[in-house]
């Protein structure tokens, strides 16, 4: 979905517009919009992260052996400081407006990562990295936890665009037993890859199966992944922010970060 000039520049999706996302993101499970976050910041952030991906790696060289099954597809998680604090990345408002709806308006935030395919990875096996809460139950419940990705360059099938299995969210099976098991369910169902453009951002139910993919590239591919909870969800999980940076945030981000740990700078 492209936002429209003036969505962009009022900074909110229009009603119709709203409500196709919202019912996009609930029955396929995921929804992109593109140009809405200002490519300006998504590069300040690029440029920011890639020599720290690049430590991390150095210092985990192990990540990258190829025996091992999604080898150089990594978790980090970014300083908790600007740019990546920036109100567009943590509390976009078109985002914030869908979120609002599908999760309700008390929707809070306690983890935000980073997902890194480096070149040469491989792949991972399809997985869904949250159950749902009643399993096998014959009518799946509403999302209670979504993320909002954000790719740091374009994502393209060559550099390790991640694939997606649409409508998954609402398969009510149990976790399965064997580790390949998803790999056989998903074989039997239509796939598609998160192939988006920077400036765009992806919304995504997390029970919703995916895999990271191989980056056949020189170049880090890299999303922003920042995870967004239903207000009974998942309170154990706290992040630390240090003072001077909250008094950076945004009101509407320090709403939405209002569980975690404000600390001393």
């Amino acid at each position: 979905m492209k936002l429209a000039p003036e969505e962009y520049e009022k900074g909110e999706l229009s009603e119709e517009r709203l409500a196709l996302a919202v019912e996009t993101l609930c029955s396929e499970g995921y929804v992109v919009l593109e140009n809405a976050v200002p490519e300006t910041l998504v590069e300040e952030i690029r440029e920011t992260l890639n020599p720290i991906l690049q430590d991390h790696v150095e210092a985990n060289p192990q990540m990258l052996n190829s025996d091992k099954v999604g080898h150089g597809i990594f978790g980090l998680h970014p300083p908790r400081e600007m740019p990546f604090m920036d109100p567009q990345i943590i509390a976009n408002p078109f985002a914030r407006s869908i979120l609002a709806q599908v999760l309700g308006a008390d929707f809070f935030c306690a983890f935000y990562n980073t997902n890194t395919s480096w070149p040469g990875s491989g792949i991972q096996n399809v997985h869904r990295d949250s159950p749902p809460l009643v399993a096998e139950h014959p009518h799946p419940l509403p999302a209670y936890s979504i993320v909002l990705n954000i790719p740091l360059i374009d994502f393209s099938a060559a550099n390790g665009a991640t694939e997606i299995w649409p409508s998954t969210h609402l398969d009510n099976r149990s976790y399965p037993q064997g580790i390949n098991d998803y790999d056989e369910w998903a074989a039997q169902t239509p796939a598609a890859l998160t192939e988006v453009a920077v400036g765009s951002l992806v919304l995504r139910d997390m029970r919703m199966w995916h895999r990271g993919m191989p980056n056949r590239t020189g170049t880090i591919r890299t999303m922003l992944a920042v995870v967004y909870n239903r207000l009974f969800y998942d309170f154990d999980r706290q992040l630390e922010i240090s003072g001077a940076v909250w008094e950076e945030m945004s009101e509407e981000a320090q709403e939405i970060f209002r569980f975690n740990s404000i600390v001393e700078d």
